[in-house]
């Protein structure tokens, strides 16, 4: 019971946090006149991702490499094959279906699927250290270039002012930072009690909490007909975790594949090249969604 209360408590708190934090950046980025590409790309991932970077923080110090390396395989797994398919199948029901794209989006998925494929480099290849997390953060800042300029520009001032908002962010991370907390304490503690290794749970159990503030606001998005935004914030935060998170906790800890963890690259690898093949297209269908559907059924299977 106190286990189960533990758990619940992180995931709530962490969950309330990470929703505050959107409101608040959505209007902050409102006020401010950002692009969909610059809110959606970069300012809105850097901010929503915090619940995950303080989940990773909190697990290295803690010495709980595991559920750090769980959690920055189960980001992307969890946001490619459950939010993405979703959000797609949402969107077919509009006319026309399907979410909007463009020729500069499908680059972003193409530097995303080459960066990620480095996460099996110190697993396959013996490299220098240090190189695999320079190259990361490199590929990082080139996005930044691409993604700063594209997309439509925002209109409105959001619906805070400018005090409220910042008054709203400080807040949130502080409850970030507790529900983090118990959240990693409630991994270990479960992972000891099932049997089952902390990347297992930390794979699912984390990212199925901290990636819903994301999935939910694009999904606002899109039903507004903002959908070249809402796929923005996706996949924004998918090249989040594809470049600075293993960059991280390759420089912190030990980095290790395992069956599980290829299942779940290869989940995501192909849930975003189908993207990508049909942004060049201008929309993101209804492949895409079967695609990441699959995936995400061969990660349960292997797992």
């Amino acid at each position: 019971m106190e286990l189960a209360a533990e758990l619940a408590a992180g995931l709530l708190l962490t969950l309330a946090s990470s929703a505050a934090i959107a409101r608040a950046l959505e209007s902050l980025g409102g006020r401010l006149g950002l692009r969909a590409g610059a809110l959606g790309s970069l300012v809105f991932p850097l901010l929503s991702s915090l619940p995950e970077l303080v989940v990773v923080v909190v697990a290295l110090a803690r010495g709980s490499p595991g559920v750090a390396e769980g959690t920055v395989m189960g980001e992307p797994l969890i946001v490619s094959t459950v939010a993405l398919p979703a959000l797609v199948i949402a969107a077919s029901f509009r006319r026309p279906p399907g979410l909007q794209a463009s020729g500069r989006l499908a680059a972003q998925l193409a530097l995303f699927a080459a960066t990620f494929s480095v996460v099996l480099f110190p697993w396959a290849v013996r490299l220098p250290d240090h190189l695999v997390p320079a190259a990361l953060v490199a590929a990082y800042v080139a996005y930044f270039f691409i993604a700063k300029g594209a997309g439509e520009g925002l209109e409105g001032e959001g619906g805070l002012g400018a005090s409220a908002s910042l008054a709203l962010l400080v807040a949130s991370l502080v409850g970030l930072y507790l529900g983090s907390q118990f959240m990693v304490s409630g991994v270990k503690a479960l992972s000891a009690r099932l049997g089952v290794s902390e990347v297992a749970v930390s794979m699912f159990l984390v990212p199925a909490a901290t990636a819903l503030p994301e999935s939910v606001a694009a999904g606002v998005w899109a039903a507004e007909g903002r959908g070249e935004l809402a796929t923005y914030a996706i996949f924004g935060e998918m090249t989040l975790y594809s470049t600075i998170y293993p960059a991280a906790v390759m420089e912190l800890a030990s980095w290790s594949v395992g069956p599980r963890e290829l299942a779940a690259f290869l989940a995501i690898e192909a849930s975003c090249v189908a993207a990508a093949l049909q942004a060049r297209r201008g929309r993101i269908t209804w492949p895409t969604a079967v695609v990441g559907l699959m995936g995400l059924l061969i990660v349960v299977l292997a797992a």
